[in-house]
Parts: structure tokens; C-alpha cells; sequence
């Protein structure tokens, strides 16, 4: 960190129900926040699943280090067991374009798609072009409120170690971005009160034309706070 010319953000990746991934997890997230006050901290964690996880202490290690990510995180983005084994066991449209894929159930698919979320997440300080954005304008723009820091993410197309990338309509991605069945984290996405909400999307031959009424057409279904409607 010392050597970097312009360091942007920290990025720590770890489980929530484990007594490693809990308490290193937090201890480490506390050191940066008193050795590096003005660098944001984004923390990628992965909390237990009440189906599959057979750990008696899970509950309590996950309970005390969400008190210590929300000291000293930034901007967290909860990860969840469950959904990933759903979505590994589901079979999967990739892209909403026909083609079904049958994911195998297993930790590299698992892996691959939070791998895959960071990356996408991380994509624009990596790679030039002519709209990218600044890691950091995630918090200025998703998070309104200190405390307010837990992002719910969703991927479209899902993609895992055992199934292959097939493109799909801009229209229908948009709509399984809202879909529950995308959600890395086990919610209905549609059943709340959005506070704020980002849409990152890669790739070539989108118009900007496309991205603005697919916009204008979730917001028809998508309810925001008064005092955010944009």
C-alpha cells in the first residue's frame, strides 16, 4: 500500500460463519481503519446458510463481526450461501437468450461467480474507456447514510466454472437484474424501498439509448424514496 502512486480502496474477501474468517476478518478491517482512515474499505462477505451450515458457532461469529463490519467498513457486500447453492443447483438461462446450461453444484461454481461479481465490480479501474467510474463513487452514490452500507448485489448473465457465456437481450438483462432468482443474497428485491440503485454494465454494442429506456422502464416497477427518484 505504502508503494501505491494513488491508492484507491481496500477489498478484503472472507466468511462470515468460520471463527478465522470472523475474527481475522474483523481484526484486519480494524487495523486498516486506524492505519488508513481516508481509504475506503469495501468487505465481500459471505454469510452461513441456515440449511447447510452445521456449525453450532456460526450464528455468533457472524453476529459479532457484522457489529465490527459496520464500525469499520465502508461499503459491505453480503454474500449468501444459500443463494449460491441455489443458483449452482438451478439450471440456469444464461443471458435470458435460450440455451439452457446445467450448473454443477459445487465450490468453483460458487467461487466463480463472487470472483466474477469483484471483477465486474473492479472492471472500470482496470480496463480504459470513455465512461468508466471511480471504485469509489460506489459509496458516494450507494451508501446515503454511514450506517446504511449493505449493498444487495445481482450478475446477469450468471456464469459458472461449468457453463459458458451466451449473449442476451439488454431488455431481459435488465429485468433478471431484478429478479430474485439473480440476487447473490436470498431477498425479493421488488418487495421493498430501494435507497439508491447502481446498474454497471460491460460490454460492446450497447446504446446508450437502450440503457436509458430500460431505466425508465424499471422505474415503473421499482420503488425509491421520495427524496431519491433518480
Amino acid at each position: 500500500a505504502e508503494r501505491c502512486d494513488s491508492l484507491q480502496s481496500f477489498f478484503q474477501i472472507n466468511s462470515l460463519g468460520g471463527g478465522t474468517g470472523s475474527g481475522l476478518g474483523s481484526r484486519v478491517l480494524e487495523i486498516l481503519a486506524d492505519s488508513y482512515p481516508r481509504v475506503y474499505r469495501f468487505a465481500t462477505v459471505v454469510s452461513p446458510s441456515p440449511t447447510s451450515d452445521d456449525v453450532i458457532t456460526s450464528p455468533y461469529n457472524t453476529l459479532l463481526s457484522l457489529a465490527k463490519l459496520v464500525a469499520h467498513a465502508d461499503c459491505i457486500l453480503p454474500i449468501d450461501n444459500q443463494a449460491l447453492a441455489d443458483i449452482c443447483r438451478r439450471s440456469v438461462d444464461i443471458g435470458g437468450g435460450g440455451g439452457v446450461k446445467k450448473s454443477a453444484s459445487g465450490f468453483d461454481d460458487m467461487n466463480n461467480i463472487v470472483a466474477n461479481l469483484i471483477s465486474n465490480l473492479t472492471s472500470s479501474m482496470r480496463f480504459e474507456g470513455s465512461m468508466n467510474i471511480d471504485i469509489n463513487d460506489i459509496v458516494t452514490n450507494l451508501v446515503p447514510f454511514p450506517r446504511r452500507k449493505f449493498l444487495l448485489s445481482s450478475m446477469t448473465p450468471l456464469v459458472t466454472t461449468s457453463s459458458s457465456v451466451m449473449s442476451g437481450r439488454l431488455d431481459q438483462m435488465f429485468t433478471d437484474a431484478f429478479s430474485k432468482d439473480y440476487q447473490l443474497l436470498k431477498v425479493d428485491p421488488k418487495s421493498s424501498t430501494y435507497l439508491a440503485c447502481a446498474l454497471m454494465i460491460r460490454g460492446q454494442g450497447v446504446e446508450i439509448s437502450d440503457v436509458r429506456r430500460n431505466i425508465d422502464r424499471a422505474k415503473s416497477w421499482l420503488k425509491f424514496a421520495h427524496w431519491n427518484q433518480e
